[in-house]
């Protein structure tokens, strides 16, 4: 199980699923730290408002954008010169957003061989005459500028449409670890990676998921923001960092079976049962914890400690 505990001396307790997933993964955790948690967003689809702020927030966006420029004039210098020409200011549109970041999950997905080609550049290189490591620091200042700035994008349709029919409330916790080089993984086999197509199955209230700490975009972010779910990098979870979230109710699993989702699917030739939707690893006891979960999703808490036992 998975014990969270707050300052006030409340707790939620997670039963997870009797399975050596679960096994594994207590194994991996048990030794964090009891404070090597803090909660994180609470939404798929937050700060979908903040568009409308986009020029009273000029110079912040500005700092970004610069970020990863910054980035791809860093690519340009070590032979990675990219083959697409991008705006001197953010143009505010999600599919830009979309482009740049596939120029970094594909930088990861061509070194290790998982892609034979990179599009994105007409005479790409892994000699670049620096470890990957120090490579990686470079391009991924175009994904940290990408993330930093899609609060301020124009929605997508399917952003508004999640906004408006689908809040999918969600209480997040993630680990502290801030370098992809020095979190603690626990990856998953091939079989135990056939997990992220089973979420439907699990008919429970409260189900509680791996986060999306994966290279790439989950078919839910995909959909999000109106990206391909087909392409190398929107995939399911390889490996996790220890970082989950409780789904409210049955809103996620209510979203995933919902015309909506499904006719979006179909466009790319895929169903809610061909797509790695999730990764389940329990749910929350509500006999055992100490209010009704609607408390923890409606109170700003401070959180003291997180246990896997």
């Amino acid at each position: 199980m998975i014990e969270i505990g707050y300052d006030n001396g409340e707790k939620i307790i997670i039963r997870l699923f009797d399975s050596s997933i679960s096994k594994k993964l207590v194994s991996c955790y048990s030794e964090l730290f009891k404070d090597s948690y803090f909660i994180g967003d609470c939404s798929i689809n937050s700060n979908i408002t903040d568009f409308e702020g986009r020029f009273a927030n000029k110079e912040e966006i500005d700092y970004h954008w610069s970020k990863i420029l910054e980035g791809l004039a860093g690519m340009k210098e070590l032979g990675n010169e990219i083959n697409i020409k991008f705006p001197k200011e953010f143009d505010f549109n999600q599919q830009t957003l979309n482009i740049l970041h596939r120029i970094f999950t594909y930088t990861d997905l061509y070194e290790s061989g998982e892609i034979t080609e990179y599009p994105y550049s007409n005479n790409y290189t892994k000699d670049v005459g620096m470890s990957f490591e120090q490579y990686h620091s470079i391009v991924d200042k175009i994904n940290v500028g990408v993330h930093n700035l899609e609060a301020w994008a124009k929605p997508t349709e399917n952003k508004s449409y999640l906004n408006n029919n689908f809040p999918l409330a969600r209480i997040q916790y993630c680990t502290k670890n801030y370098s992809t080089f020095q979190m603690k993984w626990c990856e998953f086999d091939s079989e135990e990676y056939k997990e992220n197509f089973k979420f439907l199955s699990y008919d429970v209230d409260n189900i509680v998921t791996l986060r999306d700490t994966i290279l790439g975009k989950s078919p839910l972010a995909s959909f999000r923001d109106d990206d391909d779910p087909t392409l190398p990098d929107c995939t399911g979870r390889f490996a996790t960092d220890g970082s989950f979230q409780i789904n409210r109710g049955k809103e996620l699993q209510n979203f995933y079976t919902s015309d909506y989702f499904k006719n979006w699917a179909e466009k790319y030739g895929e169903t809610i049962y061909t797509l790695p939707l999730e990764f389940a690893i329990g749910y929350v006891d509500i006999e055992r914890t100490t209010k009704d979960l609607n408390y923890f999703f409606n109170n700003d808490l401070n959180l003291k400690y997180l246990i896997w036992k």
